[in-house]
């Protein structure tokens, strides 16, 4: 049974078990006096039993501290786990119940001895090194919410073999396992995947650098996204060869930094796939071929960025060739131009020259990265040819605003980030 105790000095309350607050005489923030007086009494309930085995501190729905070392500790519903709570202690199986709703990086950094953790619903993110450096640690069950997996989260743990990832997994750092070298994947044309028993292939971790053609495995759904902090532009995934790289699967993202490589000569696209994050595609300098699915809804800005040989220079833009030769996508409008049309077989617009001041919107395109006005102080006036179905950040506009071309002007400038799409 826990029981609730004010500090005198630092207004605090503490939640312990009721044998612990016999003996307590000093206040583990402030340091000061404590006397036991009237008490709140407060049932915490795991799985139908109480939790009384595991010696909490408790600061409202933080722990605070874990006063008991021991073979098994059972994290209760309804708190959150804070930074480095359980480092280095002498713990054997973790189990993290359904309702926790948050654990901070190291939470259980460097705990030597154990070996099994099982993480409840309601944690939507392991962030870095929470459990890192976990040397006997052999198998790990991820709840099955919405998850992202933060570089470093469980690093440097050479027992581990078995990692289960739960098909609500959103994304995945590639170097989450970085030093798990008995982890088991699985392979697949020379790529690494972790899931679960019903998707086997759910993420792409790696790829074997002797790979120069690569297919994604058509079930995969998430593509495990490079640590920007340690990336260069020679290698895809690990593969410094590849030449093709080819992702038709269930995949809707294509992370940052996935396709930086300087030996990619073409990229294919499955449909599906929704978005292309930041600088996603760049720095290919011998990419030649991109084909793009119908399914692209938005490319974020930084994409395509020293990829010289898709450039198509016209006249008055630069564009980006993809699917037959089409220009596709506007990347820059040439210096001095001041008005412009956008031609008709145009579907996304990433950027446009500092000096334009009028432009006029065709009914093919969908999509127009806030780069395009951000910076651009002498923008007036924009014409669009389709005035239904806008969002600005998400936010319908309402058509009669996209049919002022001054009007939708000074609500871009207004509004400054956020990508127009249309629906």
């Amino acid at each position: 049974m826990y029981i609730s105790i004010t500090c005198p000095e630092c207004g605090k309350e503490i939640e312990v078990d009721e044998a612990q607050a016999k003996n307590l005489q000093k206040c583990p923030f402030c340091n000061g006096e404590l006397s036991l007086g009237e008490a709140d009494e407060e049932s915490i309930s795991v799985d139908g039993a109480e939790a009384l085995e595991s010696k909490f501190w408790r600061e409202g729905d933080l722990l605070v501290r874990y006063t008991e070392e021991g073979k098994e500790v059972i994290v209760p519903k309804g708190v959150r786990v804070t930074n480095k709570l359980f480092e280095g202690m002498d713990v054997r199986t973790v189990r993290i119940s359904d309702g926790c709703e948050v654990i901070e990086s190291y939470a259980f950094y460097g705990c030597k001895n154990l070996q099994y953790v099982e993480i409840g619903n309601g944690i939507d993110w392991i962030p870095k090194n929470t459990f890192c450096n976990c040397e006997n640690l052999e198998r790990i069950v991820l709840p099955n919410s919405s998850l992202v997996l933060d570089e470093d989260a469980f690093n440097r743990c050479p027992k581990l073999t078995e990692v289960f990832l739960p098909s609500s997994l959103e994304s995945i750092i590639v170097n989450s396992f970085v030093g798990c070298d008995s982890l088991r994947y699985n392979e697949y044309q020379g790529g690494r995947y972790l899931g679960n028993e019903e998707e086997p292939y759910l993420a792409l971790m790696s790829v074997d650098k002797t790979v120069t053609e690569f297919s994604l495995h058509p079930d995969t759904r998430v593509i495990a996204e490079p640590d920007t902090r340690i990336w260069t532009d020679d290698a895809f995934l690990g593969a410094p060869n590849v030449q093709k790289v080819s992702l038709v699967g269930k995949v809707k993202v294509v992370p940052m930094a996935l396709l930086n490589s300087s030996t990619i000569e073409e990229v294919v696209i499955g449909d599906g796939v929704e978005e292309i994050a930041f600088n996603a595609i760049c720095t290919c300098k011998n990419l030649r071929k991109v084909v793009l699915p119908d399914s692209i809804r938005e490319i974020a800005h930084g994409n395509f960025e020293k990829c010289e040989l898709l450039e198509r220079k016209e006249e008055n833009a630069i564009y980006i060739e993809v699917n037959e030769n089409l220009r596709y996508i506007l990347i820059d409008t040439m210096p001095n131009v001041r008005k412009f049309s956008i031609p008709e077989e145009t579907v996304f617009v990433l950027k446009w020259g500092s000096s334009l001041s009028e432009v006029v919107v065709p009914e093919s395109v969908k999509f127009i990265n806030d780069d395009s006005w951000r910076e651009n102080k002498k923008l007036t006036k924009m014409f669009f040819m389709a005035i239904d179905g806008w969002k600005l950040g998400g936010d319908p506009i309402d058509p009669k605003i996209m049919k002022d071309p001054v009007k939708i002007v000074k609500l871009l400038k207004k509004t400054r980030f956020g990508n127009l799409i249309r629906e």
